[in-house]
């Protein structure tokens, strides 16, 4: 980050230092505490991975996907793969489990990238592989936000 804040005189170190400022910011997931919920923005959406009470749950978001029902397949570098599909009576936002935290966060923390496969019906199956960035810090927000509202709500019961 201090590449960010280092000022430079030559114009053309100037337009590197920005397209490495760029690169950072891109890098870092958006961390949504209300949700309990990490996003990284994908060409025509997001992606989601959201903690609900211990499970790890995610998603592909895009204004045309809306409704459609598929089936992931999660990568983590190269690793084993993880299949999941919609429940038809699945209520919740993110309806592709990935499995508990204590299972999924300790691969996420230690892969350098997430490799989503999506099959649905009469489409061909896409290929959508991201950076993960600092994973490390990404499932600790997922524990901490976990953690805050199951003690919000023994408090408020």
């Amino acid at each position: 980050m201090r590449e960010c804040m280092r000022p430079v005189v030559v114009a053309g170190a100037l337009l590197l230092t920005s397209e490495v400022c760029a690169a950072q910011t891109a890098a870092t997931w958006q961390e949504d505490l209300r949700r309990c919920l990490i996003a990284k923005p994908i060409d025509g959406g997001r992606v989601v991975v959201a903690n609900d009470e211990g499970k790890l749950s995610i998603g592909v978001q895009r204004p045309q996907d809306e409704g459609e029902t598929a089936k992931y397949v999660i990568r983590f570098d190269e690793g084993r793969s993880i299949e999941s599909a919609p429940e038809n009576n699945s209520q919740t936002s993110y309806p592709h489990v990935l499995g508990t935290y204590a299972s999924i966060a300790p691969q996420f923390r230690d892969s350098r990238t997430l490799g989503i496969s999506i099959t649905a019906a009469n489409k061909p199956t896409e290929e959508i592989r991201i950076l993960i960035g600092n994973g490390a810090r990404a499932m600790a927000f997922l524990k901490r936000c976990e953690d805050y509202w199951r003690r919000y709500h023994r408090r408020h019961r």
